[in-house]
């Protein structure tokens, strides 16, 4: 609703900056044509600014109060009858990610769904941020003892494995022992850097690899 992301606009935090985002491309599609009447998107859809069908009567026979999840769903409900009483009627339906608004729907009979492009269908093809490389444990105490490894020394790391700038690499024994090491890629130098553990911050210290990395990127 309009008047709740003008309500939201000023706040010094995501929501505010994502109110201030709506409201700037609610303004260029202005440019485009008339929002009460529907703007086409790029992908298809339309978006308009619904007016006509803002009563709230017929939910107020179920949702006393007036907060605006229950005015959201009052149009939801006015569009969802009105396109019943056609011949051939248009598919009315409400999509949130508030699981009681999606189940207040449901008792008022308006098909609901969740957002469907947020959903993330393979975890395994996310890019963590490093890989792990099985090599011969001399290379784990070269590289301890030199504070760097190039690439080259690195036999076990094919031309088919791409190595990105600042990629961390986890070196581990291949012969299984607990052995290994932990090394940030510099693309200028063409070789594996040590990470010099930072001091704690308020005695808090990187309990594991994930967290070491992610405390050596906001140095």
């Amino acid at each position: 609703m309009i008047k709740e992301i003008d309500s939201m606009k000023n706040l010094q935090n995501e929501v505010g900056r994502n109110a201030r985002l709506v409201g700037r491309i609610l303004d260029r599609l202005r440019e485009k044509g008339k929002l009460n009447e529907g703007v086409p998107l790029e992908n298809g859809g339309l978006i308009k600014i619904e007016l006509n069908h803002i009563a709230n009567e017929t939910v107020k026979e179920h949702f006393l109060e007036t907060a605006n999840d229950n005015r959201i769903l009052a149009v939801a409900l006015n569009l969802f009858h009105e396109e019943q009483k056609k011949e051939n009627p248009m598919p009315v339906i409400l999509v949130s990610k508030d699981v009681i608004m999606r189940v207040k729907a449901d008792t008022l009979g308006i098909p609901s769904q969740d957002y469907l492009s947020d959903k993330i269908k393979n975890y395994d093809a996310l890019y963590t941020g490093f890989i792990t490389v099985f090599v011969h444990p001399s290379t784990i105490d070269s590289f301890y003892t030199e504070k760097h490894l190039p690439k080259s020394q690195v036999p076990e790391l094919k031309e088919a494995i791409d190595i990105y700038p600042n990629q961390f690499v986890i070196f581990k024994d291949s012969f299984g022992s607990n052995k290994s090491a932990v090394a940030r890629y510099n693309k200028y130098t063409d070789s594996f850097e040590h990470l010099y553990s930072p001091e704690s911050v308020w005695d808090v210290s990187p309990r594991n690899v994930q967290q070491r990395q992610t405390q050596i990127l906001k140095m």
